[in-house]
């Protein structure tokens, strides 16, 4: 069995961990989206693919149960928690003006936000996200907005706390 007191070393191996694991798992769905072949992306094997997807899927929980519990971490990591905890607070209120202006930037090629314009009823959401519509009420489609939102913030929120955690480890070994 172990115990509590030997994960106070392993706190910080986790944390990198989980981390990389996490970066490498969206720079592949990135690099997927940007059109890379699937052989590069080792998305050709399924067996291979519903393991790296079961992987990353681990190392998210893992990430985020390393976040919210306190008694794995000692008091240098508890310290170095706090002021990632404090500067996360500050970037969230950029979060959304850096998400639309990426939305503005990046998904405007092609006249694609026009066409949204036009057809309201035209949906963006992945087919996990959607839910049915037969009496086609506008309502579902902001509660289905709304899902997708909180989905991706619960993807990205702990790889950006993350983020901040290993920036002050950094600056504080300097």
């Amino acid at each position: 069995m172990i115990k509590w007191q030997s994960t106070y070393r392993h706190y910080n191996h986790l944390m990198d961990f989980t981390f990389w694991v996490l970066l490498v798992a969206y720079a592949r769905g990135l690099l997927g989206l940007a059109g890379v072949p699937d052989t590069y992306l080792l998305d050709l094997w399924a067996p291979l693919n519903l393991a790296l997807g079961i992987f990353f899927i681990l190392s998210q929980i893992l990430l985020i149960a390393l976040i919210l519990m306190r008694r794995l971490r000692d008091e240098y990591a508890e310290q170095l928690w706090q002021k990632s905890a404090a500067s996360f607070v500050r970037i969230l209120p950029l979060f959304p003006i850096l998400w639309l202006t990426g939305i503005f930037i990046f998904a405007d090629q092609g006249g694609w936000l026009d066409s949204l314009r036009a057809t309201p009823n035209v949906t963006i959401l992945p087919d996990h996200a959607m839910l049915p519509n037969p009496t086609e009420s506008i309502g579902i489609y902001q509660f289905e907005g709304l899902n997708f939102v909180v989905l991706k913030l619960t993807q990205y929120f702990p790889l950006l706390f993350a983020a901040l955690y290993k920036w002050h480890r950094w600056q504080d070994e300097r």
